[in-house]
């Protein structure tokens, strides 16, 4: 068997086959089935490469000979590679991208996805039943997205779910509609990656906020995450991190208990099975401010707390959660002590993360 480059130019047209399914992947069975639509269930649209019969897979190689692999390097039929680059394994990334009305900014991101330099990218893009002119967007770049689908769903979360389970990647990555990918982000991933004897469960790296004012702002993570503690804030953001798509699933995805935090939800959820996260020492995505999260901060430390409650956490973690809370609180309240407090917490943050 043969790969097919449809289109050189973009990273999600390079490696495709004319086959689907050859290696049986771990199912979505054990996810809660309302979580997602009957087909054409109150569908808008859809489409992509796979409904014209194009398909992805991870590839690594064996001896001279590259075996088309799955999510835990079990290896499958032999294929040839037409590659531009040398190396010996390209695992499959999935980037998800959920979104509704989101005209203004999706063509970045939609973009910054499509003109990376690693070449075995699966795009899927998730739409919520946009009114504006989103659909003409997604349907502009249909030569590039391996699949869309316009409907309507229960919020962020519910999306994502749904797009991980239409997913073929050994990895997900849940790139919000408004943010966009630096150039280079999934070949340093997939570098660490290669570097790894046993696949990593969660790699992460830096990102950049991004004002309405359009500047920037250097947002570093923790060197390394492997104490309870770290999670009284959300130690790292899904928009600079990929995930394992067998721990996704094994983790059931994201739980939509929570409206704004489930993904330190699912992050703590991974941390306390065990799963191991790995840093790389490089900015991987600009987001931007003004996200559900944080324009509902205060719902949002109080979904920390019922998690890290639900989770059995770091009660050192719960302490700091709460604390934070109560800052907020006093710091919209204009008091004068709580701007001073909520000064010192942000010197411990530079203190403890430092700078660019």
């Amino acid at each position: 068997m043969d790969s097919i480059c449809l289109d050189q130019n973009y990273s999600t047209t390079r490696l495709l086959t004319k086959e689907g399914a050859l290696i049986v992947e771990n199912s979505y069975d054990n996810f809660p089935k309302e979580l997602f639509l009957c087909e054409n269930e109150g569908r808008i649209g859809g489409g992509g490469l796979r409904t014209k019969g194009y398909f992805k897979h991870s590839y690594k190689k064996q001896g001279k000979n590259w075996l088309i692999s799955d999510a835990n390097r079990r290896f499958g039929v032999p294929i040839e590679l037409i590659l531009d680059k040398d190396g010996d394994e390209l695992v499959l990334i999935t980037i998800i991208t959920v979104v509704f009305n989101g005209e203004k900014f999706l063509e970045e991101t939609i973009q910054s996805v499509i003109n990376q330099d690693y070449q075995n990218v699966e795009y899927i893009i998730i739409d919520g039943g946009s009114t504006d002119g989103t659909l003409e967007i997604i349907r502009k770049y249909e030569h590039a997205i391996d699949y869309w689908v316009s409907e309507k769903d229960r919020g962020i979360f519910d999306a994502m779910n749904k797009g991980a389970r239409l997913s073929k990647g050994s990895y997900l990555y849940m790139l919000n509609a408004d943010d966009y990918l630096l150039p280079g982000a999934l070949s340093c991933l997939s570098n660490e990656i290669n570097s790894q004897v046993i696949l990593p469960d969660v790699i992460y790296g830096n990102i950049f906020s991004l004002s309405k004012t359009g500047c920037k702002t250097f947002c570093p993570t923790p060197k390394s995450i492997t104490k309870a503690y770290h999670f009284y804030n959300l130690p790292l953001h899904h928009p600079g991190a990929i995930i394992k798509s067998s721990v996704f699933r094994g983790l059931k995805g994201f739980s939509l208990t929570f409206r704004y935090s489930s993904d330190f939800d699912l992050f703590l959820r991974a941390f306390n099975d065990g799963f191991a996260f790995v840093k790389v020492n490089y900015s991987l995505s600009c987001m931007r401010e003004g996200g559900l999260g944080t324009q509902n901060q205060e719902v949002a430390l109080l979904e920390f707390e019922k998690s890290l409650l639900i989770n059995n956490g770091s009660l050192i973690a719960l302490c700091l959660c709460r604390f934070r809370r109560y800052l907020l609180i006093k710091k919209n309240s204009k008091s004068i002590f709580g701007v001073c407090v909520t000064k010192l917490h942000n010197y411990f943050m530079w203190i403890k993360y430092g700078r660019e």
